[in-house]
């Protein structure tokens, strides 16, 4: 009953991205990452959350949306990194723009099922048997086209994975 709850919820959360019609808010980034990283200590005590910014990070963004990508994209950082690795956060401003990378030292993801992942219900063949439904990365990359942004993946030296997001100042 609790899996059948839990995709539910997931299934509502993606459809509601289409239908959400808020208004663009000023959006501490630095404060909404800390908000999920302390939401995120509490589900993996034994992951190291490591933050590197700047103070005061402000876009005009969807506060929602924009958190429920990073608490899924922190989430699986978090979920797929070994005992006692770290989960790398840096958000970086750019005159336009500003980027936020996640990164983990998991298993990693073989790079040519990297786009497949942000298809809904996708799953790697390697995390085939974990927790989850497979629409966590696509809410995520949902809400961030709901802003105009990008979402990329790469398969760092050193194994793991990096989710990268680049998010326009202002949109149009």
């Amino acid at each position: 009953c609790v899996r059948i709850d839990q995709l539910i919820q997931q299934i509502l959360n993606y459809s509601k991205l289409e239908h959400d019609n808020s208004s663009l808010e000023s959006c501490d980034l630095n404060a909404l990452c800390r908000q999920v990283i302390d939401n995120m200590a509490v589900s993996f005590p034994a992951t190291p959350i490591h933050l590197a910014t700047s103070n005061n990070i402000a876009i005009a963004a969807y506060p929602e949306p924009l958190q429920q990508a990073f608490d899924n994209i922190i989430g699986n950082a978090c979920k797929y990194s070994p005992g006692g690795k770290p989960v790398e956060i840096s958000i970086t401003e750019h005159k336009n723009s500003v980027n936020i990378a996640v990164r983990d030292y998991g298993p990693g993801v073989d790079e040519s099922e990297m786009s497949k992942l942000l298809e809904p219900f996708y799953r790697a063949g390697n995390q085939m048997h974990t927790s989850g439904f497979g629409l966590g990365l696509s809410i995520a990359l949902k809400a961030i086209n709901k802003h105009q942004g990008e979402l990329h993946m790469t398969k760092p030296q050193g194994g793991g994975l990096c989710v990268e997001i680049r998010l326009l100042r202002k949109q149009g």
